[in-house]
């Protein structure tokens, strides 16, 4: 494989000042981190990044189609590089606010594979999109999904144990792309897995998957407890065949864990008991997660607004988690009642915007 050079759109990511990293900052980061010779995430483009997370270290180390084994995405020229800065504890191109490494060290007992390929999905979401995207043919298609069989061909030669995440954007069950690990993959002993959905299609494409056995743990966004609520924050959703999916994975879950994830927003956050309900009553459990801003609403008032705009509203208009919002007290309010009557998990994001503790 070639040493290849970050392209312009990953430079830009470098240096996207939302994402400070560590060359920007005058600070002493003392703690470890292993991610980059342990993790690898394939990113929308097909490149591979040596992090959990794509845009903490937007610094490509080639394309996974470059490779002819799995461990030689950790050990060609790029990587190394990485991995030596790491060591030194430089943190040139990490995204040092958000990854944690400030505050404790960043350690992958095994190894990691975090799928991105692909942000097709069933669903338009305000709160991620404006409009439902799937691909489903053309040379953008072919290249992602001789990726995916590139990637399943390499899985079938590595030994090591892995932890395989599928996937980091748009749905893996409503995309096209993911089909061949889904339907033709068999997993070793070796290797298992977390499942990203809205959980739609959980019983269409896993019962008779190949993987289901492996799947260890299920995260699920719902962002709802009642079908009214559901109908308003996830759009292209249905609320009857999600409760008929939640009964499905509840009898077929085995020993997996199941995660709920409920994006805090002015438009559910009302509705946060009855998740808590519905978790209670599916035995899965729940987490409150922060709003986050993808670009899909504007920022800020615009004198003549799109369509989309006037139907949706601008950012601040849902934040609810914003001190300034009219309804932020209410709603930290709810949040500690709930956290009072069902021990609620709240993110660490969460309880910082609204100043509270983890109820242990």
């Amino acid at each position: 494989m070639q040493e290849k050079d970050s392209n312009v759109a990953y430079q830009y990511n470098l240096n996207d000042s939302t994402y400070p990293r560590g060359k920007d900052l005058a600070i002493s980061v003392t703690n470890n981190c292993n991610r980059p010779s342990k993790t690898v995430t394939i990113d929308m483009y097909t490149n591979c990044m040596l992090c959990v997370c794509d845009g903490w270290l937007p610094k490509p180390v080639g394309e996974i189609t470059d490779f002819e084994k799995l461990e030689d995405i950790w050990h060609n020229p790029n990587a190394l590089e990485i991995q030596q800065d790491v060591k030194d504890k430089k943190f040139t191109w990490c995204a040092v606010e958000h990854c944690g490494i400030k505050h404790h060290n960043n350690y992958e007992p095994i190894y990691q594979l975090i799928f991105g390929i692909d942000d097709s999905c069933n669903l338009h979401c305000p709160s991620c999109r404006r409009e439902q995207r799937m691909h489903t043919s053309g040379p953008l298609y072919e290249k992602k999904l001789q990726a995916v069989n590139h990637t399943v061909n390499l899985l079938k030669k590595f030994k090591p144990r892995i932890h395989i995440t599928l996937a980091c954007s748009g749905d893996p069950l409503a995309s096209h792309i993911y089909r061949p690990l889904l339907h033709y993959y068999e997993p070793k002993p070796s290797q298992t897995f977390t499942l990203f959905t809205n959980g739609l299609l959980l019983k269409k494409q896993l019962e008779k998957s190949n993987i289901r056995q492996s799947i260890t743990n299920y995260w699920i966004s719902v962002d709802a407890g009642s079908a009214e609520v559901y109908h308003q924050v996830r759009l292209g959703g249905d609320w009857k065949i999600l409760m008929e999916n939640f009964e499905f994975l509840s009898a077929n879950r085995g020993k997996s864990q199941v995660l709920l994830m409920y994006v805090v927003q002015q438009k559910n956050y009302k509705d946060i008991f009855n998740f808590f309900e519905m978790c209670k009553q599916f035995n899965f459990r729940g987490n409150l997660v922060h709003l986050d801003d993808w670009g899909t609403w504007n920022n800020d008032v615009v004198a003549q607004p799109d369509v989309w705009t006037i139907k949706h509203g601008i950012f601040s208009d849902h934040n609810v988690l914003d001190f300034n919002h009219p309804e932020y007290a209410q709603c930290k309010e709810i949040v500690i009642q709930a956290q009072k009557k069902y021990k609620a998990s709240v993110s660490d994001r969460v309880l910082s915007q609204l100043g509270i503790n983890q109820i242990k």
